[in-house]
């Protein structure tokens, strides 16, 4: 997934969880896809992105921490 920064801060959520698991994890990242630079991770289905830089794209990778294989369904919310 990948959001536009509108403001210098944005709250990203995951939402509508079902599946095999609802233990996701979300990952935001700066830069193009050849030089991605991790911002943080957030092990909450909710968390507060800040000092984003207005116009730039960010990409939100959404994972799940479990060592088997997963079936799970989301939607985020930025």
């Amino acid at each position: 997934f990948e959001f536009t920064a509108e403001n210098t801060s944005h709250i990203i959520q995951l939402n509508t969880l079902s599946g095999s698991t609802a233990n996701l994890v979300h990952a935001v990242y700066e830069n193009t896809c050849g030089t991605l630079a991790l911002r943080y991770c957030s092990n909450d289905s909710q968390s507060d992105a800040i000092n984003l830089t207005i116009g730039s794209t960010y990409k939100v990778r959404v994972y799940s921490v479990s060592g088997e294989p997963q079936t799970t369904t989301f939607s985020v919310c930025i």
